[in-house]
């Protein structure tokens, strides 16, 4: 298989890991899983068309055995295979087993510790574990060498957000722009945003930040905005405040439409608000996901000092979404900041 078409996969993979799957993503999947076929028919040794294969199965077409196959494979072929592990280990994580795709991506590291990519990867696992500390501590090592790692730096405002910390979420958005080199009209732009949610929150505290976020849908002002009319986006939204007829609502569209930001739907913090909701193991059920997360996350929240309440954390805490929609108010008018890449199999 040629490299081309397994690179063919990186950016619906990226762009799926923050909420943002590209207009074509799924033409990318289609074609790159019919070079994957043509490979293997020539030749079924190729570790990268098993690779490619199983990423297609894993994130367009929710098969999660044909995919495991493919990945084990793969590392049979190849063990040291980079993007073999990190995305075998997502898939474990996809289905709850989050301690056993921390190893498979610690073995990514032992192979390439310094790949940017790797170490976000890192910050996931911890991100679904719970483990909020661990999670900034390897974001932060992701900047350190690639300070313009959009993925990385998300993650660290998802953090702040979901731990309820405004004011550090703030400031670390405001960084981050003038980083990456906004324009000051984008700023300043981004700037008031949060100054309104600083505000809310003062006053009415995290549930106002909440139903601010979610006010942001209809905002005429944004109408000619992608994101906002992303169906999971929205679900996540309005799970996060608790409007949960319409994020199920949101969710069925987003289900529907097969979006790869769904794989890890059994695990995510970003779906917190929701779980509580007998319809929630229903929509767990229609992917063939299983239902993990009352003893796997309460294992998680233990080992950070939290337990795992259900419904005060749909009362206190707010959605990864929420972060995403801040972040994105900084990159509205520059898509390609919102993308990243895996690290390339030498």
């Amino acid at each position: 298989m040629r490299r081309s078409d397994l690179e063919g996969l990186r950016e619906p993979w990226a762009t799926a890991r923050v909420g943002r799957v590209p207009f074509g993503a799924q033409e990318a999947f289609t074609e790159a899983k019919a070079s994957a076929l043509r490979a293997l028919a020539m030749d079924s040794g190729s570790a990268d068309a098993q690779v490619a294969l199983g990423t297609v199965l894993f994130l367009s077409e929710w098969d999660w055995t044909a995919p495991e196959r493919s990945l084990q494979r793969a590392l049979e072929i190849n063990p040291d295979h980079t993007e073999a592990l990190l995305q075998y280990g997502s898939l474990q994580e996809a289905l709850g087993r989050l301690d056993d795709g921390l190893r498979c991506k610690q073995q990514a590291l032992a192979r390439d510790p310094r790949s940017p990519g790797v170490l976000v990867q890192i910050a996931i696992s911890y991100w679904h574990q719970r483990k909020y500390d661990d999670t900034l501590v390897w974001a932060r090592r992701a900047l350190e060498v690639d300070p313009k790692h959009v993925l990385a730096s998300q993650f660290i405002m998802h953090v702040y957000v979901k731990i309820g910390d405004i004011n550090r979420f703030a400031a670390w958005t405001v960084s981050q722009a003038l980083a990456w080199g906004f324009p000051e009209e984008r700023v300043a732009a981004m700037k008031q945003v949060i100054a309104d949610m600083q505000q809310v929150y003062t006053t009415a505290g995290l549930s106002g930040v909440r139903r601010f976020l979610v006010d942001q849908i209809t905002n005429p002002q944004l109408d000619f905005d992608i994101l906002l009319k992303m169906a999971f986006f929205r679900a996540v939204l309005y799970g996060a405040a608790g409007r949960l007829d319409e994020a199920f609502d949101c969710l069925d569209q987003a289900i529907a439409d097969r979006d790869p930001a769904l794989v890890h739907l059994a695990v995510g913090p970003d779906w917190d608000g929701l779980r509580a909701d007998q319809r929630f193991n229903e929509r767990l059920k229609r992917m063939a996901l299983p239902s993990v997360c009352e003893c796997c996350l309460r294992r998680s929240e233990a080992s950070c000092g939290l337990a795992y309440q259900p419904d005060s954390i749909r009362r206190e805490c707010i959605s990864v979404g929420s972060a995403l929609f801040l972040s994105w108010v900084a990159t509205r008018k520059n898509p390609t900041a919102s993308t990243t890449t895996l690290p390339r199999q030498r």
